[in-house]
């Protein structure tokens, strides 16, 4: 059967999910991804979608190892970090699907995986936030950690994109 994954690199597996809900093509990423494969084996799902709880076990009974790490950018699904497969995740400035209750709020999560969270300051700052307020999540839990980084959204991605962000300024 065919995998419905890409592996490049060689080390401990990481699946990595872009942002927009998996449909920013990774290619995009391939400053980044091309740092991660001299140490790691990063997995890469083929086509576009969201990467899902369910996806992420699949991958780790494919290639046969218990648990798995994760990087995500931007939007993801924070179920996720449910999975008991997970290893670590690092959430790179983290978006997801608020609350809709009576008003637009930021989701609560919360994990007992090892997460790191980068934000980019840039994101919530000026008079138009990249990162519309409600959209952000904001992830507890035992062993979460985070940084705070005076960069913008885009900067995980390829320099182009981050220069281009620059002129936005």
């Amino acid at each position: 059967t065919e995998r419905k994954y890409d592996v490049v690199g060689k080390g401990p597996p990481i699946v990595f999910s872009p942002g927009l809900y998996g449909s920013i093509n990774t290619k995009l990423y391939s400053s980044f991804i091309n740092s991660l494969k001299k140490e790691y084996s990063i997995i890469t799902q083929k086509g576009l979608g969201i990467l899902k709880k369910d996806d992420i076990e699949d991958i780790a009974n494919d290639i046969n190892v218990n648990k798995i790490g994760v990087i995500t950018h931007s939007s993801f699904d924070y179920k996720i970090l449910d999975s008991e497969r997970v290893e670590k995740a690092v959430l790179l400035d983290p978006i997801t699907i608020p609350d809709f209750t009576n008003t637009i709020q930021s989701k609560h999560i919360e994990t007992d995986i090892p997460t790191s969270i980068i934000y980019a300051n840039l994101s919530y700052s000026g008079e138009t936030p990249f990162v519309i307020p409600g959209f952000d999540c904001i992830v507890e839990g035992p062993n979460v950690e985070k940084t705070y980084m005076d960069a913008g959204h885009a900067d995980i991605l390829d320099d182009i994109w981050a220069n281009i962000g620059e002129m936005l300024k």
